[in-house]
């Protein structure tokens, strides 16, 4: 998106995945109420920023960028109005979320925060499934944070999401809410685009054994294998298989005194017979329940028992983490399920677990057969994978910077291609953050030159102007497909729908020519 974040991305996407931005709440707390003047860079209702505020805010971000990245770090390439722009937005985001949780009243328990802990791929559990204290510790240090930023932080990105579901979660939303997406998603642009032959560049670069070693060092995390478990389990049907419902389960099931006609017509109705089963079985899991635990007691690692007295075959599957994967069995893929047979005394012991619902009419138990603790890959087994990803992201990066060379020898006026349109619900060969980049500029921006690249490619892209045939959405639902398509970017459209129309309501003004100290970023 800037030029400091397209040389360093996967480093600032890092930082930014694990690290709460203290200077965020930060600069929010230095909010005072005051009638604007020169020191003001934006308002918030009658809430405003002032200059030492940001300054205080982007120097700690700029700090703590900086102690990420060392000696790649670049005063020039980071302190840009651009940069500074869209740390302001953040800031003034953070600050509207807050308003809003306050508003609704909305909180987070201290249960929901271990909850999440717990989900976090990026915080270590023990052998019992509870967080590891000394390795949560050594996180939090690494990256210069107190156990209460980083809390505060989770507590954030939690109470986000419970914005969400006020709003609405997708499409139960109110007319205003709805528009504001409609809006987000048919915004097109006709552009112009140059790719980058990336052939010539594929010879020119070589990758040494001493960077190598130098990246498989600084990105032990990417290389590091999870804790992973071989499980045996048994899905244990708690009615036997073909079950037929009696008229005593459908009695119960509906409850009242129906008549034997109505009794014959759920027979007649699959989808009423699904829903008899599913009350039946539930109302003998329980004693289901306790009968495997008392066998399992008397013989704690014979799977093959509980099979054979109530049916169910002994399966395996191997490599399971707490996280799961694609790769998984259906029955594993529950991650209540899942966490349930590699969790407890079952892993320690390697018993049988105790059982958990597994489905409307099953129940699964299962024993962890082995423990494999996390730890770093040898270097041999991804050295071929790092040589790869170095000479792809030299070639991206010299390609980028060839790019870069030519659009400040180009004139935005002067075209490259044929025209073609671009947004949210139109393919494309850009990126999506490209696409955002290009959705972001207004009438007076245009025509632009900019750079877009990702992993594999590098084009010099040409935007035009607002493609006036966009696409009119009549209905919302008419989004739906489109907000599936974009899978999880949906969430981040809605949301960011959402904080625009909550800044519409607080009357939310930015000031970035108050920003000053940065540079003007180059067209």
């Amino acid at each position: 998106m800037f030029n400091f974040v397209h040389k360093h991305k996967q480093i600032i996407q890092l930082i930014l995945a694990v690290m709460f931005i203290p200077f965020m709440f930060s600069g929010v707390s230095n909010l005072t109420t005051m009638d604007f003047n020169g020191d003001v860079v934006a308002k918030i209702g009658k809430q405003s920023i002032t200059k030492a505020a940001f300054e205080q805010g982007f120097n700690q971000y700029k700090d703590k960028v900086r102690a990420q990245m060392g000696d790649k770090f670049s005063e020039a390439d980071f302190d840009t109005l651009e940069q500074r722009t869209a740390f302001l937005n953040e800031m003034v985001d953070e600050y509207t979320v807050s308003e809003a949780v306050q508003s609704e009243h909305l909180t987070v328990s201290d249960a929901q925060l271990v909850s999440a802990l717990l989900k976090d791929p990026i915080v270590s559990r023990d052998a019992q499934g509870n967080i590891d204290r000394a390795k949560y510790e050594a996180l939090l240090k690494q990256n210069h944070l107190t156990e209460a930023q980083y809390e505060n932080s989770v507590r954030n990105r939690l109470s986000t999401g419970l914005i969400e579901q006020v709003s609405g979660s997708g499409f139960n939303m109110q007319p205003l809410q709805q528009a504001a997406i409609a809006d987000v998603l048919t915004q097109v642009r006709l552009v112009e685009i140059k790719p980058i032959d990336l052939t010539p560049y594929m010879t020119k670069v070589t990758v040494d054994s001493d960077k190598v070693n130098a990246y498989y060092q600084s990105h032990a995390a990417q290389f590091t294998k999870t804790e992973s478990f071989d499980v045996d389990y048994v899905v244990v049907p708690v009615l036997p298989v073909n079950y037929v419902p009696s008229d005593a389960d459908i009695k119960s099931a509906f409850g009242g005194a129906p008549t034997t006609e109505e009794i014959n017509k759920v027979k007649k109705d699959p989808a009423l017979i699904k829903d008899v089963l599913a009350k039946t079985a539930l109302a003998k899991m329980e004693a289901v329940a306790k009968e495997i635990d008392a066998t399992s007691a008397k013989a704690p690692q014979d799977l093959a028992a509980i099979a054979s007295r109530f049916g169910g075959k002994v399966e395996s599957a191997k490599n399971v983490t707490r996280m799961g994967d694609d790769a998984l069995p259906e029955s594993l893929k529950s991650t209540d399920v899942r966490l349930a047979l590699i969790t407890g005394t079952q892993v320690v012991g390697k018993a049988i677990s105790s059982p958990v619902k597994f489905n409307d009419t099953s129940l699964i138990v299962g024993r962890v057969s082995k423990q494999t603790p996390a730890g770093l890959l040898p270097l041999t087994d991804v050295q071929a994978e790092i040589e790869k990803t170095l000479k792809q992201t030299s070639v991206v990066a010299q390609a980028r910077e060839d790019a870069q060379k030519q659009v400040a020898a180009m004139t935005a006026s002067t075209s490259i291609g044929a025209p073609v349109a671009v947004g949210p619900l139109l393919n494309s060969n850009l990126s999506r953050a490209t696409v955002a980049q290009v959705l972001a500029l207004g009438a007076k921006d245009v025509p632009k030159l900019l750079v877009s690249d990702d992993a594999n490619s590098v084009s010099i892209v040409r935007v035009i102007v607002e493609d006036p045939n966009k696409p009119s959405v009549d209905k919302f639902t008419g989004l739906k497909p489109a907000l599936q398509q974009w899978g999880g970017s949906s969430g981040a459209l809605q949301q960011r729908a959402y904080l625009n129309l909550l800044r519409e309501r607080l009357g939310v003004k930015l000031y970035p020519e108050h920003l000053g100290g940065a540079e003007k970023s180059k067209a």
